[in-house]
């Protein structure tokens, strides 16, 4: 969830006006508002460190504070990412932003109970707030409420028509209905709009692995991981897909990365013991083979002895 297309549109919200107050105040307001755009370009490095100067200048500016916490959030420090929104609420608690922002770090920690409280109440402050729908939607996937989820990324992406993980988050809910096209044309769209969602990719590919296009989700999932270094659900779609292909090998070396990614990954285990299985059935017939070889060419040494002459 790049700030990539609705990133001006929150720009916009968290900074609706020019500050109004001392020249100190000010400085910060232009500070917080340079982060703003460094976070819109997906610069986050840059944007905590322009709303680092704005806070030192302004301690009250909560804005600064937003955009601080969600920077966090892009580069997975979440738990900064909840203190810096923390203090945004705490100095304007009709921040709507930052009770979503806070939001998509608890789905992130799979927290997402915590993450619907926070995404609802951003909703009664702001309900033209696209990506609080989008993550109130992720959320709900994640707890296996698909119509739920489809229903807040719709609403999300009728307020944002370039929201891309609406569109990811979405798909992965048809996913997991069964409805795999629709999924691969959510994604599709996804990551017209944003080429290094790795969310969109994975989810894709995983649909096309659900329709047996095993190639193509190799292909989604290499893009996955490229993007993610750490996205255990790619390294586990890919590792079934390998050992569908009878690539077992490969099969094990994925699951193996995505069970020390995720030491808790049923999946992966099953996969790699599923692969093992294959590999041991391979090794016995191979076994039988060599075997039965072996007796005929006992047989056949003991018929030329029965012929020989004396």
């Amino acid at each position: 969830d790049r700030a990539g297309g609705g990133g001006g549109q929150i720009r916009r919200e968290v900074f609706p006006s020019v500050a109004q107050g001392s020249s100190q105040e000010q400085s910060s307001d232009y500070y917080a508002r340079r982060g703003a755009s460094y976070w819109g370009l997906g610069e986050y490095r840059k944007a905590i460190a322009d709303c680092d100067k704005a806070i030192q200048l302004d301690p009250n500016n909560s804005s600064a504070y937003a955009v601080r916490g969600d920077s966090y959030r892009k580069l997975g420090e979440y738990q900064k990412a909840i203190a810096d929104c923390d203090k945004a609420i705490q100095l304007n608690p009709n921040d709507s932003f930052a009770y979503a922002f806070r939001g998509a770090s608890y789905w992130r920690l799979g927290e997402y109970q915590k993450a619907i409280v926070d995404c609802d109440k951003a909703i009664q402050l702001d309900p033209h707030n696209p990506f609080a729908y989008a993550h109130r939607g992720a959320s709900y996937l994640g707890l296996g409420e698909y119509r739920k989820a489809i229903a807040d990324c719709d609403k999300a992406i009728q307020l944002d028509p370039n929201d891309s993980f609406a569109y990811a988050a979405r798909g992965a809910s048809y996913r997991m209905l069964g409805e795999y096209r629709k999924a691969i044309a959510d994604c599709d769209k996804a990551i017209q709009l944003d080429p290094h969602n790795s969310f969109a990719y994975a989810v894709r590919g995983a649909s096309y692995w659900k329709l047996g296009e095993y190639q193509k989700a190799i292909a989604d999932c290499d893009k996955a991981i490229q993007l993610n270094p750490n996205y255990s659900f790619a390294y586990a779609v890919r590792g079934d897909s390998y050992r569908l292909l009878g690539e077992y090998w490969k099969a094990i070396a994925d699951c193996d990365k995505a069970i020390q990614l995720d030491p808790n990954y049923s999946f992966a285990y099953a996969v790699r013991g599923d692969s093992y299985g294959e590999l041991g059935g391979i090794f016995n017939k191979l076994l039988r083979s060599v075997i039965q070889l072996m007796q005929s060419g006992e047989r056949l040494t003991e018929g030329w002895g029965n012929t020989r002459k004396p």
